[in-house]
């Protein structure tokens, strides 16, 4: 599903990707058991490395904790091959304790501050959940519904015709 998308004149942004259920194959539902195991989307690497190619920056923003999380994730994006790893933003504990309601806060001021920080890039956020993309739209973003290799395909069949991205 593609949500209030135009691409930029040069192809070039900041990629906001989130890792469950969008890189992965978590699923809507988080399972702590396999953090360290779960497959990766083969479709999401090719993507986002064309992206990158063509001068876009990729940041990963996950709702896991930092505190637990931090080096199993970090570790599962390098043994895979992701693209741009070095730049992932993780839930904190400034958000308070993790609820639903925390979560959404936590993706949409992130975002908002990492629009802020990059201003000379446009905004795409890649996401599997529904809230999160519609919070960004009501707030003028551009966003890219992905839960699953499917998607990834459609993203780039998208930018293929319309940008000549890949």
């Amino acid at each position: 599903m593609i949500v209030n998308m135009q691409q930029p004149r040069d192809g070039n942004y900041l990629l906001i990707v989130d890792i469950d259920g969008t890189i992965n194959e978590m699923g809507q539902k988080f399972d702590h058991a396999r953090v360290r195991d779960i497959p990766p989307m083969e479709a999401a690497k090719e993507v986002l490395r064309a992206f990158l190619k063509r001068g876009s920056t990729i940041v990963y923003l996950t709702g896991r904790n930092e505190v637990e999380y931090k080096n199993e994730t970090l570790d599962w994006l390098a043994r895979h091959g992701f693209p741009g790893g070095e730049a992932v933003v993780f839930y904190s504990k400034k958000y308070g304790a993790w609820t639903w309601k925390s979560y959404i806060s936590f993706k949409l001021s992130e975002i908002a501050k990492l629009e802020r920080d990059n201003e000379n890039q446009e905004i795409l956020i890649l996401d599997d959940n529904d809230s999160i993309l519609r919070a960004a739209v009501k707030e003028g973003r551009k966003g890219f519904k992905i839960r699953s290799p499917r998607d990834w395909h459609e993203l780039k069949a998208r930018f293929i015709n319309q940008a000549s991205l890949f």
